[in-house]
């Protein structure tokens, strides 16, 4: 997480690249969406500008908000 944390900026677009796609399982979720992607050791960033992209398309969650979690305060139920 740090070193993803270190890499991006919330707000911002970036094309990723050798990401890993996963069915979106598990107690704990970031987002309703079906699948899930996974950053790996290879896993690289890249920021642009494309002001077609729109900034608030996605249903995404702050890392304070992904950190602070526990059991029994899960992010988005099943």
């Amino acid at each position: 997480m740090q070193k993803i944390q270190a890499m991006v900026e919330e707000e911002n677009t970036y094309v990723l690249e050798k990401v890993m796609l996963g069915f979106n399982e598990g107690d704990f979720k970031i987002t309703s969406h079906k699948y899930k992607l996974n950053a790996t050791l290879h896993t690289k960033f890249t920021k642009i500008n494309d002001p077609t992209i729109p900034i608030n398309k996605f249903d995404f969650k702050s890392f304070k908000i992904i950190l602070d979690s526990t059991d029994e305060d899960k992010l988005i139920g099943n």
